[in-house]
C-alpha cells in the first residue's frame, strides 16, 4: 500500500523516484503510548523541515503520535480521524469531512429521521454517499450542456460532462470542538 501511495503522489506531482519532496514515515504495528519507537519517529520527522504533515492512520494512532509532532507544522488528515466531536489530543489537526457531518442545515434536516439508527460516522458517510449517488443519477438522466451543481450531503458536486467532481469540506479540531473551515 505504501508503494502505491508513493507512486500515486509522484505521478500527481510529476516527481521522479529520487525526489526529496516528501517523506513517508511508517508507524510500528500495535503502537502504544509508552512505545520507545515514538522518539525515533520524532527524530525522523524533525530531520528536515516540512510544509505539512499528512496523517494517514486511524484516530487512535493519531492521538498517540500527535504529541510528538511539531505544533508549528500544519497537520492534515482524512475523515477517519473524525470519530468524536471534541478531541483535545487532536487539537489543530485539519481534516476533510462531508458537510453532512459538520454543519447541520435545513437541507440536511429532511434526512434526520433516516439517520437516527446509524450510530457511527462511517455509516453516516455511506448513507450520504448513497443519497448523493441518487442525486447524480437523476441529474445525469437529463443531460445538460451547462454545468450542474448539486449541494450534496458529501460536498458540492459538479457535473460537467464527462467529468463529475466533488468538493468536500475542511474542518479542524479546536479546544471547543470541531470548526468548519
Amino acid at each position: 500500500l505504501l508503494k502505491h501511495f508513493s507512486a500515486a503522489w509522484q505521478k500527481a506531482f510529476n516527481l521522479n523516484e529520487n525526489h526529496d519532496n516528501f517523506n513517508i514515515i511508517t508507524l510500528p504495528k500495535h503502537l502504544a503510548v509508552n512505545d520507545p519507537s515514538l522518539l525515533d519517529i520524532q527524530t525522523k520527522i524533525s530531520a528536515k523541515p516540512h510544509d505539512m504533515l499528512l496523517l494517514a492512520l486511524p484516530a487512535a494512532d493519531a492521538r498517540i503520535i500527535k504529541p510528538f509532532l511539531n505544533v508549528g507544522t500544519p497537520t492534515v488528515a482524512f475523515s477517519n480521524l473524525h470519530d468524536t466531536s471534541t478531541d483535545i489530543a487532536l487539537h489543530a489537526v485539519r481534516f476533510v469531512e462531508i458537510p453532512f457531518l459538520l454543519q447541520p442545515n435545513a437541507e440536511f434536516t429532511k434526512h434526520q429521521n433516516s439517520i437516527t439508527q446509524q450510530n457511527s460516522n462511517e455509516l453516516l458517510r455511506w448513507y450520504a454517499l448513497g443519497v448523493d449517488a441518487l442525486s447524480i443519477l437523476v441529474a445525469t438522466q437529463h443531460p445538460s450542456e451547462k454545468e450542474v451543481i448539486i449541494n450534496g450531503l458529501t460536498g458540492q458536486i459538479s457535473i460537467n460532462p464527462p467529468a463529475i467532481t466533488r468538493q468536500p469540506s475542511m474542518a479542524r479540531y479546536t479546544y471547543e470542538g470541531i470548526t468548519k473551515e
